[in-house]
């Protein structure tokens, strides 16, 4: 199976961390983490979104979206008061956000909460309307894609190709794109699909492409003092 960047980033991540929490998390673990250290993630968060050190990640198949930090620094955590590893608590705000920024009723918030423990209800609830109104980048990004003419990225994967011989080695990327519908959910009756097979001198070409774009054009926009985009390398995706 093709091997998506933020797959590929999230078990280097793990790896570099040593975390022995990376199986713990769940969904209602940014609910359960003390509030205090939970407003000052939220805060972190929003600031490397600004930054564009995290990127936002849509799914062609479903309407969740994915916070995806570019490397293990992208997010400051320094000072946060967390027993748990917060990448993974990152990982899990997939469906606080969505609440928040999807506009969910309280009573989808609540009923989602006592699916798990009927005590996590309010704090839920208070915890979904402390994003919507402490994430402005992160709301400014959502908004943007969910309403973007042109077809936003979906989907974005690659896998090596066996070669034999004197055969020049080469891999085959997956790029999937398109418009968002009210709910979030990807439009499937216009999605854009693309198989392509590229060799290394064409991985390069892109490369080279790609960090000309950055530097040249949209590392500017990022939040961050003088221009520094906290990436170090051209090592993938920035929203």
């Amino acid at each position: 199976m093709p091997e998506t960047m933020q797959q590929h980033r999230r078990r280097v991540l793990n790896l570099d961390l040593g975390s022995s929490l990376a199986y713990m998390a769940d969904f209602y673990t940014p609910v359960r983490i003390p509030r205090e250290a939970f407003h000052e993630l939220i805060a972190r968060v929003d600031q490397a979104v600004g930054e564009h050190t995290v990127a936002l990640l849509l799914n062609e198949d479903y309407p969740f979206r994915a916070l995806d930090p570019i490397n293990p620094t992208a997010i400051d955590f320094s000072g946060i008061a967390l027993e748990e590893d917060p990448l993974e608590v990152v990982e899990y705000l997939d469906q606080l956000l969505y609440f928040a920024f999807e506009r969910s009723s309280r009573e989808a918030i609540a009923y989602w909460a006592r699916e798990e423990n009927v005590e996590l209800r309010d704090e839920a609830i208070e915890r979904v309307k402390f994003i919507r109104g402490n994430m402005p980048q992160l709301a400014d990004l959502w908004e943007a894609k969910s309403d973007s003419i042109t077809p936003p990225l979906t989907g974005f994967a690659y896998e090596t190709v066996n070669v034999r011989g004197d055969e020049l080695p080469r891999a085959n990327i997956y790029v999937s794109a398109a418009r968002i519908m009210p709910g979030g959910a990807p439009d499937k009756t216009d999605m854009l699909r693309l198989r392509i097979q590229l060799w290394p001198s064409d991985v390069r070409m892109i490369i080279n492409e790609l960090s000309h774009l950055w530097e040249a054009h949209l590392a500017s926009s990022s939040n961050k003092p003088n221009g520094d985009d906290g990436s170090g390398t051209a090592n993938g995706t920035v929203s």
